[in-house]
């Protein structure tokens, strides 16, 4: 029987669409746990199903990924979304969200994957988006990451919720069900009916380039005219179960004069469907205190973790929340919403907000602009220490040792 010191010769499918760039938070979570799966344990080989054939998952083909992560532009807007890239991301965000190309195309990969994955002989699928493509002739381990398809419906695309239909079925035929935080482990507990025994929790880690401080920063900071301590920070993907709206209104309600010297500087491209950003946006974008960046590369990022004010982040429903534990690793102070998963993933050193509350986003901007938490460094290296429970090494021994409970039922 394997075990998560000497793991056996497995072969383990996934599905590696996710792993185009550029990487959200699945993406992101897939990435960093495979990589280090391989480094811990290099006798497990990892399939991967791409667009309709299969690929070996190894730390080349993971460095590939690594390497195509989207840069910053010299307006500070993430290269995916600009010039020819902005083209392919467009038809990339309409054909995913539209239904007759959402439906070939699934029909496609779903055959191609189902006809081709006995020759893969594998021992098992982890299927990190949820549900493998199609049929799989070997146990499957679903990662169940967060059910706001079910608690939030209309934050999400029909296509989406699609996808998701056949999760509660698959996750009561399968031997054990992966999720990322006890949060998670309780909705599917409540909403599937599922046993808490098959339930395996196994948080992100924290990539180690947050952990560590830069010698020489990035340009981030001057191309986006920031000056160190005197602006605030979004990480997220702009759609709408991210809250942005309520986020942005509440800065809005700062004077003029602050919200000019502590912009709000929000990183991550547009997701789906409309964000129901507030009108007077407008405003604030002509008077440069609101400023959208893109994506940026994760050393540009680490800096502004690093030289912001605060986090901020409104999200109405995660299954974690990644920019959490990343930001305390780089020893930001952290406002969150109080629901969910989010004060699991910043504990006792996140600042907990009701994320509708438009009048306690606004007090938390203005209590960070007079209490200077960002200056304290024993604060700092406080929230640095809490993350170093966070890591993926941790994490690829719980999955190997989650490997071994699915092979023994």
């Amino acid at each position: 029987m394997m075990t998560p010191q000497s793991p056996a010769h497995l072969r383990v499918g996934v599905d590696i669409a996710v792993l185009r760039s550029p990487l959200t938070g699945i993406g992101n979570y897939q990435h960093a746990l495979l990589q280090a799966l391989g480094h811990l344990a290099p006798d497990v080989t990892y399939r991967g199903f791409d667009r309709l054939h299969w690929v070996s998952v190894d730390q080349e083909l993971l460095a590939r990924v690594e390497a195509r992560r989207p840069g910053s532009g010299p307006d500070g807007q993430g290269e995916a979304l600009r010039s020819g890239k902005a083209i392919r991301h467009a038809l990339f965000v309409w054909a995913r969200s539209n239904r007759h190309v959402r439906a070939l195309r699934n029909f496609a990969r779903a055959q191609a994957f189902t006809y081709s994955i006995p020759a893969q002989k594998l021992d098992l699928f982890h299927a990190f988006t949820y549900r493998p493509p199609g049929k799989a002739n070997c146990p499957v381990v679903p990662v169940v990451h967060d059910l706001s398809t079910e608690r939030y419906p209309e934050t999400h695309p029909a296509g989406r919720i699609e996808w998701m239909r056949p999760v509660a079925d698959l996750c009561r035929k399968a031997p054990v069900i992966h999720t990322v935080s006890e949060f998670s482990a309780r909705e599917i507990v409540e909403v599937y009916g599922i046993e808490r025994s098959r339930i395996h929790v196994i948080h992100p880690g924290v990539n180690p380039l947050f952990r560590r401080r830069s010698d020489r920063p990035t340009d981030i900071l001057t191309r986006l005219g920031l000056t160190a301590g005197e602006f605030f920070l979004a990480v997220s993907t702009i759609e709408p179960r991210k809250n942005f709206r309520t986020l942005i209104e509440a800065f809005s309600r700062l004077p003029p004069a602050l919200r000019q010297r502590f912009p709000l500087v929000v990183v991550g491209a547009k997701g789906w469907g409309d964000a129901r950003l507030p009108g007077v946006l407008d405003e604030l974008l002509q008077e440069a205190s609101v400023k959208f960046a893109g994506f940026v590369p994760n050393e540009a990022l680490r800096d502004l973790y690093e030289r912001t004010r605060a986090l901020f982040y409104p999200s109405i429903y995660e299954g974690f929340g990644m920019p959490i534990t990343e930001a305390l690793a780089c020893g930001a102070p952290v406002v969150t919403s109080s629901v969910s998963s989010m004060p699991e993933a910043g504990g006792p050193f996140a600042r907990l907000v009701d994320p509708m509350n438009v009048n306690g986003w606004t007090a938390e901007f203005s209590r960070a602009i007079e209490a200077d938490d960002h200056l304290d460094l024993d604060a700092r290296s406080s929230r640095q220490k809490y993350t170093e429970a966070f890591s993926w090494e941790a994490a690829s021994a719980k999955t190997l040792a989650m490997y071994e409970a699915a092979l023994a039922r």
